[in-house]
């Protein structure tokens, strides 16, 4: 593509959601869908209960919201996921953490917080971006990008258990992501053939990213899943 043919300033600044659904949230999406059978029983999900409601519809006994930000009329749980013990210990059957890591001044803290808030069985679902624009709502409070060695080597140091990790995407879709482009108009950026990934150096769709005992943990550039073994598990 020629240099004049990139645009110099990003189309969206609210992440493509204006132009239809984002393109790293249609990779987010397929992958909640293909694990929806894990958000179920009470769950937790920070902002809003957007997935909770849409892919644990029939499953779900009780949603908890929670965010930093007491000004959200929808939170109903305010907590600093940074801070250690801000969360309840043996509370939930599934935490979903989309796109949130990035924005957790210590992902670490972060990481056991959910363990521990974590029942039996339970599962911890996540996203984290590999490359991703600067939040435009929120640039001082946007501190990480994962690489896939990186995202393992956090959660080998913090979470119990086997790792694995797998990255999704091509560079038409970062750049498409950080432009950003809707995935409607990013059709050719997620073919068939963008969803194949790596995973312990072998060639993975997403649903390959599976679930895991707590002990264990699948998780991928962009989608990934965690759950407790017979005290967690990882999708």
């Amino acid at each position: 593509m020629p240099c004049e043919a990139i645009p110099l300033d990003p189309l969206s600044d609210d992440y493509g959601f204006d132009r239809g659904t984002p393109l790293d949230r249609w990779y987010i999406e397929g992958f909640l869908a293909q694990h929806r059978g894990a958000i179920r029983g009470s769950v937790l999900e920070v902002g809003d209960q957007r997935y909770c409601a849409r892919f644990g519809e029939g499953q779900i006994s009780k949603a908890t919201i929670v965010d930093v930000d007491s000004s959200n009329p929808q939170a109903t749980l305010i907590a600093d996921l940074a801070e250690a013990g801000s969360l309840p210990a043996d509370a939930y059957d599934c935490i979903i953490l989309t796109e949130v890591l990035h924005l957790v001044a210590a992902p670490d803290v972060c990481i056991r917080n959910c363990g521990t808030a974590l029942r039996g069985g339970g599962s911890l679902l996540v996203t984290v971006p590999a490359l991703k624009r600067v939040s435009p709502g929120h640039p001082r409070s946007d501190f990480w990008r994962f690489t896939p060695p990186g995202l393992g080597l956090l959660f080998r140091r913090h979470w119990q258990g086997p790792v694995s990790v797998a990255s999704f995407g091509t560079c038409a879709c970062a750049w498409a992501s950080c432009s950003p482009m809707s995935s409607r108009s990013s059709e050719k950026a997620i073919s068939p053939r963008t969803m194949r990934g790596s995973a312990n150096g072998r060639s993975a769709r997403p649903q390959a990213i599976g679930r895991a005992e707590r002990s264990a943990h699948r998780m991928r550039i962009r989608l990934w899943a965690v759950t407790r073994p017979r005290k967690h598990r990882v999708v």
